[in-house]
């Protein structure tokens, strides 16, 4: 990935991560207000010419059902933020190595591309001839010398 992908990645793990964390602050605060609103609009609109004589099932089970449903939902949320910070840290590590290889030009200097420049150069410079002499010449003067 180049670093503008990675980049990307990131700050939408981020936008997120911080989306669904407010979405789980909005479901905490809706059921606090379902919890302590409800059972009285329940008994003013619903019940309101019935003869009560005890609770209804009803009321009891709306702060439970509220209950569970943001902690699960909050729950949701944790787990869900964990791993995308697991995430980002990842993509921050291979952003990180990526910018530091980029940066550092994989650790060489200027001087060191100099020098290697002219190893190259000279390599592949032409071998001039020395004034070396021949197999064959070599192998004739070997055989006088030996007799």
């Amino acid at each position: 990935m180049n670093n503008k992908a990675l980049q990307f990645k990131i700050k939408n793990l981020r936008t997120t991560s911080i989306q669904h964390t407010m979405e789980g602050l909005f479901v905490v605060v809706s059921s606090l207000f379902v919890t302590a609103l409800l059972p009285s609009l329940l008994i003013k609109y619903l019940y309101a010419n019935a003869q009560l004589f005890e609770q209804p099932k009803l009321l009891e089970y709306i702060p439970v059902a509220t209950f569970a449903i943001s902690a699960a939902y909050i729950v949701f949320v944790i787990f869900g933020n964990i791993t995308r910070g697991a995430k980002i840290r990842q993509a921050e590590a291979e952003l990180a190595i990526a910018n530091s290889l980029v940066a550092n030009d994989m650790g060489t200097t200027q001087e060191e591309l100099a020098e290697l420049e002219k190893i190259v150069d000279s390599a592949l410079a032409k071998p001039k001839k020395a004034g070396r002499p021949s197999v064959k010449k070599a192998m004739t003067t070997r055989k006088k010398s030996a007799k």
